[in-house]
């Protein structure tokens, strides 16, 4: 693995969305990579884009989460991780060691919720954070 994207917020400010959005965005670039069926793994998904392997995991409000995460992140050979985290606790406690043990500087990106904006601008939000996190991918 050579580097590790960490989107980060608090509970149901968007980060799920956003990862779903960039997803979208791969899929339209890349060649599927993955050999998992998405019933079993929490719709992890690998993609190959000139011989680097980018894995995004969706899920990860714990460290349990985010220790399968790294896990498949394993098998598929991964050399971008791309995973949430919340703000503070279990899964950003795991990702901090994992950046420790793999000596691998985590990318963190943050991702807050706006209370008062409408459900319209919170897509363009997520969207435009999606956006950013498939620039930094160079695609």
């Amino acid at each position: 693995m050579k580097r590790i994207i960490a989107l980060y917020g608090h509970q149901n400010c968007g980060k799920t969305r956003t990862m779903n959005i960039l997803r979208e965005l791969i899929r339209g670039k890349v060649e599927c990579h993955d050999p998992y069926p998405t019933k079993d793994r929490n719709d992890r998904e690998a993609f190959l884009y000139q011989n680097e392997v980018i894995t995004l995991c969706p899920d990860g409000d714990t460290w349990d989460i985010e220790e399968q995460n790294f896990m498949f992140a394993d098998d598929v050979c991964t050399t971008i991780l791309i995973i949430p985290s919340r703000t503070r606790g279990g899964s950003a406690d795991y990702i901090a060691r994992q950046e420790q043990a793999r000596g691998i500087k985590v990318e963190w990106i943050p991702k807050s919720y706006e209370y008062n904006l409408c459900r319209d601008t919170l897509e363009l939000c997520n969207s435009e954070t999606a956006t950013v996190l498939f620039d930094k991918l160079g695609i």
